[in-house]
């Protein structure tokens, strides 16, 4: 919808019609077929990461969730990541952030709820470690701190690098990790 009312409504300064036309040739079936191409790929890719995190976590010895919580993140959020510099570098800041917060709650309102759907032993959350109370209590911090950076803009924090809520957040990210990394040794 956004797309449709920004087509349809030129604006002196905004250059975004330009790029949008240039995809004017590209035809609906077109997109769709590639849409579904690469979404059979990511389907199969995600697939064969959850074997490969198994398989680095048993030939490392890192616990499960460390390797869940570092390297399985890490390449499943690669896309949000390059959606997200994307639309931040476009000028869409609301739409990086959303990207981000609406994955996080997608992820935690949906996935988990499929993931416990499919498991057949009982509640999923009864056999998962520990180790997962840490990483949830560091993400409701983290996800604290983006809030709190929403509602209240500090004045006193000049931005020479970064904003102070995001300085905050990736410091607790990286206490997070060497923490399950202790955790789990």
């Amino acid at each position: 919808m956004l797309f449709r009312f920004k087509t349809r409504q030129p604006s002196s300064t905004d250059n975004t019609n330009s790029q949008i036309n240039v995809y004017t040739s590209v035809s609906l079936k077109r997109t769709l077929v590639y849409f579904g191409l690469t979404a059979m790929a990511i389907v199969g890719a995600g697939i064969w990461l959850g074997f490969i995190g198994d398989r680095i976590s048993n030939s490392t010895g890192l616990k499960a969730s460390f390797v869940g919580t570092l390297f399985l993140a890490i390449s499943t959020t690669a896309p949000e990541m390059v959606v997200s510099i994307s639309a931040a570098r476009m000028g869409a800041l609301e739409m990086a952030v959303a990207n981000v917060v609406g994955s996080n709650l997608f992820n935690i309102g949906v996935i988990i709820f499929l993931d416990d759907l499919f498991f057949r032993e009982g509640p999923i959350l009864q056999y998962v470690s520990t180790g997962h109370v840490l990483t949830a209590l560091f993400a409701l911090m983290m996800s604290s701190i983006v809030i709190i950076g929403i509602i209240f803009r500090p004045k006193f924090w000049m931005k020479i690098w970064v904003g102070i809520d995001t300085a905050f957040i990736a410091i607790l990210y990286i206490t997070a990790l060497v923490t399950l990394y202790f955790f789990g040794r």
